[in-house]
């Protein structure tokens, strides 16, 4: 029997991460140009199994921004904050781990928590999964944190080889900030 997936992505670190990536791949002048694709990130990490959950964590972003829209038509359910005073993002790592911890200690049936982020602030989630008899698996950037991508006994997925199979190309200036295909 296929375990269920339930899928936690910080929005900021798999985005800004992956521009970084794709700059560094096909060149500086490509780099904004690359754009995060909900609808493929879901298939990616789902990989032919159920994702039961699919979760987004950020900050709120610009009236105009139709990027947290489309996550929603691709099954996300988004957690969105407010930004601090000096419109710094807050409070997304600690909300993203308390709802793992909830999925951990109240889900039923375990399964496998699949994390999609790229800095250290997830550490601690391992041995938490481990004790509550689930597997895990980190989607990151391969220049991740170092704490996180050794930890064991989880799972990781470099995603710097399936930049184009998470994400697509803007086609020009006025493409829009994302324009998901449906999968």
């Amino acid at each position: 029997m296929t375990k269920a997936v339930y899928l936690f992505v910080d929005n900021s670190n798999v985005w800004i991460e992956g521009k970084r990536v794709a700059g560094k791949i096909f060149g500086e002048d490509k780099r904004d140009a690359w754009r995060l694709d909900f609808g493929k990130l879901l298939r990616f990490v789902g990989s032919g199994r159920t994702v039961y959950s699919a979760r987004l964590y950020g900050s709120k972003p610009p009236p105009n921004d139709s990027v947290w829209a489309k996550a929603e038509q691709r099954g996300f359910v988004p957690t969105i904050l407010e930004r601090n005073a000096r419109n710094k993002e807050k409070g997304v790592d600690a909300e993203l781990i308390m709802d793992v911890m909830e999925t951990l200690t109240e889900t039923p049936t375990k399964g496998i928590l699949a994390i999609a982020a790229g800095d250290g602030d997830y550490h601690t989630v391992p041995k938490r999964a481990q004790k509550y008899g689930w597997d895990l698996e980190f989607y990151f950037w391969g220049h991740a944190a170092q704490s996180v991508r050794t930890a064991v006994p989880a799972r990781f997925v470099d995603l710097d080889p399936h930049i184009e199979k998470i994400g697509r190309w803007a086609v020009g200036p006025s493409d829009p900030d994302l324009e998901v295909v449906a999968y």
